[in-house]
């Protein structure tokens, strides 16, 4: 397939809500500025998982602003400031974010914010499979395939270039996407991979340079500012800072995670544990948080507990194959 003619190409960021895809569309932007396009043939294309962080959303009003050379609309930033947190009223929030999508249709064109409907522990039940670092129910049916839908109905691939939010230290993610959607008709790039090459504090230096406040999670230590700290992907590391520094929303996933293996009926869990004997078992959320908070009690073999606190993980969502799901018995 040819690629795209640049003189009359449409240009799609998968705005994620976190600083490498504000950075990426804010290159995507200067660059189309320079040819002398304007932002007219810019889109934020924003999925919504509905359990994302308060600050995300803030964040997604004001860098789709400054990236499209808007006004930044103070009332929606407001509305979505005041909305209860998702693990507090989930009914209230779900209603809040609704309206705030259509006021941010209104007041910010150039942003495209979906909502499939349900959260990822709706999807999880519904699929009857709890997530994990190798299967991703949540990803694909939140993020990728209302993605690639919306994109179908809005856009001809040989007219159009989607861009991502990854950098030069993930070209393997990136080169995942670009191979898969390539091979389905799409061209897609990745600005983070490309000259001058960056690093995160760089990135959020740039952002305050712009006039933005950076994410709040990123203050906290975390690594990603995607579904409000939660990730399948993430690991022992991530999950201990989560329960540090966030511990309502560390017990929020905890019951959830809980209420998933009672639905089950089965030994499953998001982390991993290879403690003891080596071998590969399920680590519920519960269980990390018991080690955590009572680090000299021993193991089940009676040894100390060696938690993996460099375990990170990361958000990896639109890096994962749009392949069939692995079975139910494959999961942990």
């Amino acid at each position: 397939m040819s690629p795209p003619d640049v003189q009359q190409v449409q240009r799609v960021v998968l705005f994620s809500g976190g600083i490498g895809s504000w950075a990426a569309a804010a290159r995507v932007a200067d660059r189309e500025r320079a040819a002398g396009h304007g932002t007219a043939r810019l889109t934020l294309l924003f999925t919504d998982t509905l359990m994302e962080d308060g600050d995300l959303y803030r964040f997604l009003i004001e860098g789709a602003c400054q990236v499209l050379g808007l006004p930044r609309p103070a009332g929606l930033v407001d509305a979505l400031a005041a909305l209860p947190e998702f693990h507090v009223d989930r009914e209230a929030r779900v209603a809040g974010l609704a309206a705030a999508r259509a006021r941010a249709a209104e007041s910010v064109p150039g942003l495209v914010w979906l909502a499939e409907g349900r959260d990822p522990f709706e999807v999880f039940r519904a699929e009857r499979m709890l997530g994990n670092s190798r299967v991703d129910p949540c990803s694909k049916l939140l993020k990728r395939e209302p993605t690639n839908r919306w994109l179908t109905a809005n856009r001809d691939p040989q007219r159009t270039v989607v861009s991502v939010g990854i950098d030069w230290t993930e070209v393997h993610r990136y080169t995942a996407i670009a191979t898969r959607r390539g091979g389905q008709g799409w061209t897609y790039d990745a600005p983070l991979c490309e000259r001058p090459y960056v690093t995160k504090p760089d990135l959020l230096r740039a952002a305050r340079e712009a006039g933005l406040a950076p994410p709040r999670l990123y203050g906290l230590g975390l690594a990603h500012n995607n579904c409000g700290s939660f990730c399948i992907k993430a690991g022992q590391g991530h999950y201990a800072l989560v329960h540090r520094v966030l511990p309502d929303r560390y017990a929020f996933y905890e019951a959830q995670e809980e209420g998933m293996r009672t639905f089950l009926g089965r030994d499953v869990a998001m982390l991993t544990d290879r403690s003891g004997d080596g071998k590969k078992k399920p680590l519920p959320l519960r269980v990390l948080r018991e080690r955590l908070e009572a680090p000299q009690v021993p193991g089940p073999d009676g040894a100390p507990v060696q938690l993996d606190l460099f375990d990170v993980g990361g958000c990896g969502c639109f890096a994962t194959p749009d392949a069939p799901d692995v079975p139910e018995e494959a999961e942990s």
